[in-house]
């Protein structure tokens, strides 16, 4: 876009666009967006050398403003529903990473994925039979990672990354007695 005084108000160049998939990180994301970016504007100053450009002003009733993001920030909300605490670990991934205490120790998740219903007739997930409060351990899948409830619905984190430890695999850490069934998040 073309730089006026005010802040992201010039007329748009040019412009691309990129799928975000159902499992896209904001690390994933931001990678495809920095090698579409790079030739965006390589196409852009082709048009703007070239006198072909073809500026359009944008929509004053578009604008938002993105708060900066930080650790607090990160922290996870286990009472939104499971949608939303999945999309937010994926857009918190990898800085600052979305956070949660277990037992006074943060732990990062990565890697969400929504389970539409979890039964406990599901061969493969073990869970606890009461009703969990948000941010409760509920399940372990064998092949997948950690089963967390939410306000409404749970979500499975595949990779956590504890405090002061690398990033691995949820079953790795479960293995590692990191967690247990029935032990709650903060």
């Amino acid at each position: 876009m073309r730089v006026v005084e005010a802040m992201d108000a010039g007329p748009i160049i040019h412009q691309l666009s990129e799928p975000i998939f159902d499992d896209d990180s904001a690390s994933e994301l931001m990678s495809r967006l920095s090698e579409l970016g790079a030739l965006a504007l390589r196409e852009a100053l082709g048009f703007l050398v070239h006198g072909n450009a073809d500026e359009r002003e944008q929509l004053e009733d578009g604008v938002s403003y993105a708060p900066k993001v930080d650790r607090k920030t990160a922290r996870i909300d286990w009472t939104l529903s499971a949608s939303e605490v999945a999309l937010f670990i994926r857009g918190m991934d990898a800085t600052p990473g979305a956070w949660s205490e277990l037992a006074g120790m943060p732990i990062k998740f990565f890697r969400p994925r929504l389970v539409p219903e979890l039964e406990s007739s599901q061969a493969n997930v073990q869970t606890s039979l009461q009703i969990p409060s948000p941010g409760t351990v509920v399940g372990v899948d064998p092949e997948q990672g950690l089963v967390i409830s939410t306000s409404s619905g749970v979500v499975l984190v595949r990779e956590v990354q504890p405090a002061g430890r690398q990033r691995m695999s949820a079953l790795d850490w479960i293995n590692g007695r990191g967690v247990e069934l029935g032990q709650r998040f903060e």
